[in-house]
């Protein structure tokens, strides 16, 4: 099977929520997060998707895979550094505006995934507590190059 690496638009937000879920459930620490199925999880996720992918355009960029049936089975996040040189740098990545009427549903979508969102987590300060710490210091550490990377499932 081949795949093919395409650009990514808000039409993409709910397959990519619906990756993510599937992507991160294989992970035993993240699935103890919730307290929640999969599938509740994965709802919320839809719903949050469109308008994450509106979240600091100037900053990050995306790629998406797909099947030869145009099936999305992956995608990549890029985070180009904070400087303001680097706001037009590679375009086609960066994924395209929506009208007002447009952003404003998506926001709302957004809004009723983030409710169960953040209902349905189980706080792991024992994980969390860590993690966070590494992902600040690796944050401070990258300054000047492309940063995080989400899961790509194949």
């Amino acid at each position: 099977m081949s795949y093919k690496l395409m650009n990514v638009t808000v039409a993409d937000g709910k397959d990519i929520g619906r990756n993510n879920t599937a992507a991160f459930w294989t992970d035993p620490s993240w699935r103890l997060g919730w307290n929640v199925p999969l599938e509740t999880v994965t709802r919320f996720n839809e719903l949050r998707g469109p308008a994450n992918l509106l979240r600091d355009r100037d900053t990050k960029r995306y790629q998406k895979a797909v099947d030869e049936n145009g099936k999305l089975v992956g995608y990549v996040r890029f985070k180009l550094p904070e400087d303001e040189k680097w706001h037009g740098a590679w375009p086609e990545a960066k994924v395209p505006d929506v009208t007002d009427e447009e952003r404003k549903q998506l926001e709302d979508m957004h809004a009723e995934g983030s409710i169960g969102w953040e209902e349905a987590i189980v706080e792991l300060t024992i994980v969390d507590k860590p993690v966070s710490a590494m992902n600040k210091k690796l944050k401070e550490t990258r300054q000047g190059h492309m940063g995080e990377c989400s899961p790509l499932m194949l």
